[in-house]
Order: structure tokens, then C-alpha cells, then sequence
């Protein structure tokens, strides 16, 4: 998926291409592929509590940071070495310690718990350069331990699972629940699902929803 961004007197548009065509927009997906989160993007309006947790250490240096040249607002992306999965074969307890990463990273650098982890800011644009800026940190792609070295022991988020990887794990965990339940046999897991994430200040994108409602459903038929 791919769009051209925030347009002055325009509504945000996006669609899907080639992946031959998608590096010429300044919005990408790349961070959620499919079934899969290929890396943490955390979108940062605060530029002295992003910096000064990447300063401090109690982040580690980023694999990229992109910024908008016009506000110095950036998406700030740590890449996975191995994807975390979440279709219904995937292990849980990967996307769980996913969460967990995404709520001390989001708390830690004030990022904005409402970004959905979909579009970000393209680390190499071809048709919008003077709008965006990259800097390149780590070269290598960092495993979930190494994430997580840098959470101190009594970490305790304000706000649990505010990600969208920790709305993706709510939603499963709220879902399975319901649908473990006798009484709910006959009910439709999907619209379960939809008003589950309606409740939610910032809902998953519909997709999304839909893949978890069908995961459930293929633990509740067996």
C-alpha cells in the first residue's frame, strides 16, 4: 500500500501497487506486511522526548529515523530480524513480547499511541525528497531480546497495550474468551469482533479485524 500523504486541501488517499512502484511515493507499507509486523514504527511529533530517550539510551539507536522537513516530526523505525507472524499458526508469545516492546517504546519516546504502524514515511523518496529526511542508524536488524534488553524490570505502562500490536493481541485475547463460551456458540465471531474494536479510542484497520475473527473462528470450529 502506498499514498502521496498529507496534501494541503486534499484527503489522504492510499492504494496498493507494485512493489517495483511503491518506493516512488513518500508513504509506504512496510512495517505490517500481510500476517506479519516486519518492524516497529513509532510516529514522534515530540522531537526532545524522541531524541532525548535515544540519547539517553533508554532506547537503542534506531535503524532509521525520516523526518518531515517542514515540522521535524518523524517516523522512527526499528527493523525485525525476524518477523512476528499473527495469522492462526502463529506463536503467541512473540506478539505478546512485541507488545510489551511497543508500550515502553511508545511511553518512552512519546509517540503517538493512535498510529496504526501502517503507512510510514518512505526512508528513500524518489518523487518527494525535499519533504522528507533520512537518518540512518544501525545497519542491522534487531531480534526481539535485543528490544527488549533496554525495558527495565519494573516497567509498568500507563496505558497497556495503547499499540497497535497490543490492540491486535487485546482483540484476540477479548475474542477467544467470548468464543470459548457455550452460550455464544451460535454468534457470528466477525461482528463480535468489529464491535470489540469500535470500543477502542484508536480502532484497528478493518482488515486486520477481519484476519483475527477468522483465526478465532478456526480455534473455535476445532
Amino acid at each position: 500500500m502506498v499514498s502521496p500523504g498529507k496534501r494541503e486541501g486534499k484527503p489522504m488517499r492510499s492504494w496498493r501497487t507494485a512493489p517495483s512502484k511503491a518506493w516512488r511515493y513518500p508513504s509506504v507499507q512496510y512495517g505490517h506486511a500481510g500476517s506479519a509486523v516486519a518492524a516497529i514504527v513509532l510516529d514522534c511529533d515530540d522531537s526532545a522526548a524522541r531524541a532525548n530517550a535515544i540519547e539517553c539510551g533508554q532506547v537503542p539507536l534506531p535503524n532509521w529515523q525520516t523526518f518531515r522537513i517542514a515540522n521535524g516530526h518523524a517516523h522512527v523505525v526499528y527493523a525485525l530480524a525476524a518477523p512476528v507472524h499473527r495469522h492462526s499458526k502463529a506463536a503467541l508469545e512473540p506478539l505478546r513480547e512485541l507488545s510489551r516492546i511497543e508500550d515502553y517504546y511508545l511511553q518512552t519516546t512519546g509517540a503517538d499511541t493512535g498510529y496504526n504502524g501502517l503507512l510510514a514515511h518512505n526512508p528513500v523518496p524518489l518523487l518527494y525528497y525535499p519533504e522528507l529526511e533520512t537518518v540512518w542508524g544501525r545497519e542491522e536488524p534487531y531480534s526481539l531480546e535485543e528490544l527488549a534488553e533496554v525495558i527495565p524490570v519494573d516497567f509498568a505502562p500507563v496505558e497497556p497495550m495503547a499499540g497497535a500490536v497490543g490492540r491486535n493481541c487485546h482483540l484476540f485475547d477479548s475474542l477467544m474468551q467470548w468464543a470459548g463460551r457455550e452460550s455464544n456458540a451460535r454468534y457470528d465471531v466477525l461482528h463480535k469482533a468489529m464491535a470489540i474494536n469500535r470500543a477502542f479510542a484508536h480502532p484497528l484497520p478493518e482488515n486486520e479485524v477481519r484476519d483475527t475473527a477468522k483465526s478465532v473462528s478456526k480455534y473455535r470450529d476445532r
